[in-house]
């Protein structure tokens, strides 16, 4: 299924995308559900096929991945990837990162960890760089960084030895298990305004040695807890 093809300038994308919602809307029958980013959208259709709207046409998502709707987006994982998987405190997790996380159009963003994609999308950066240790992942931020941002890289690596390299200023999300040492003394070479982390370890007293706390806050987890705390350079 597609639309015609049509000249794209800011109106136009503007008004086909009203239009297009309508005549979603007005076929209730087709899907139960659409959410909506500018000029892009993703439908569910009620046999679970799912489908993204780009460049003007509807492209088919391969159904074995799951959705996660988070203020009224969906990000796509598949099924064998980080999930915060605790119903109960997952958005009160990432609507807590968004909150201490600013947007700064002049300053990267970087992700390290998994889910940095959904916070991706919320927050306005001139660059996103995304790391993780799992192709699936990167798989993961890859999809969803398409629909969501611009001038993004997202990078498999080995966490006791990689580097990020980045000239620009930074805010910095990581959302690991375990803070690894090595990652700590990759982060404090760079020059960032935040770091935002969101662990299920009690943190390591290195990080108390290169950074000053801001904020932190526990979420009861099962028989544990997450945290997520805001650190800024000494």
């Amino acid at each position: 299924m597609s639309l015609t093809k049509i000249r794209s300038n800011n109106y136009i994308e503007s008004f086909l995308t009203r239009n297009l919602k309508a005549f979603v809307i007005s076929n209730s029958h087709f899907t139960n559900f659409i959410a909506f980013d500018n000029s892009n959208f993703v439908i569910i259709k009620n046999n679970n096929d799912y489908y993204h709207f780009k460049d003007n046409k509807f492209k088919k998502i391969n159904k074995f991945r799951t959705s996660v709707e988070f203020n009224n987006k969906i990000f796509w994982k598949d099924i064998d990837s980080f999930d915060q998987n605790n119903k109960l405190i997952c958005n009160k997790i990432r609507k807590t990162v968004l909150h201490l996380t600013d947007s700064d159009i002049n300053k990267t963003l970087i992700g390290i960890g998994g889910e940095f994609y959904i916070y991706f999308s919320f927050l306005k950066y001139k660059n996103y760089i995304g790391f993780s240790n799992h192709q699936t992942i990167i798989d993961d931020a890859n999809i969803n960084c398409s629909f969501y941002v611009n001038n993004y890289s997202n990078k498999l690596v080995d966490y006791n030895k990689f580097e990020i390299n980045n000239k620009y200023s930074s805010n910095i999300i990581i959302n690991l298990v375990t803070i690894l040492d090595s990652v700590i003394k990759e982060i404090a070479k760079l020059d960032f305004d935040k770091l935002v982390i969101i662990s299920c370890k009690p943190l390591k007293p290195i990080l108390s040695k290169l950074f000053k706390l801001q904020y932190i806050e526990h979420f009861d987890n099962y028989n544990g807890f997450v945290s997520v705390s805001l650190w800024k350079k000494r």
